[in-house]
């Protein structure tokens, strides 16, 4: 396992898209495969943070994108 912590704000961020789709939309099991692909991914991340392309064009400063799909 790779290990990776969160700030406050991404906790925040992942909980609010759970309670969106869990409470809002009644999708619990929806809500929770979506939390644990997230999860998934940013423990991919922790291990392998080479991975992803650069985005010049979106910023000043260099922005790397990882997609993440959520199946």
């Amino acid at each position: 396992m790779n290990a990776f912590v969160l700030s406050p704000e991404a906790e925040e961020d992942v909980w609010s898209i759970w309670q969106d789709l869990a409470q809002q939309a009644g999708l619990a099991v929806a809500a929770d495969r979506v939390e644990a692909t997230l999860f998934a991914k940013m423990e991919l991340l922790a291990g392998m943070p080479s991975i992803g392309h650069w985005r010049y064009d979106l910023s000043g400063e260099p922005v790397k994108f990882f997609s993440c799909i959520l199946t």
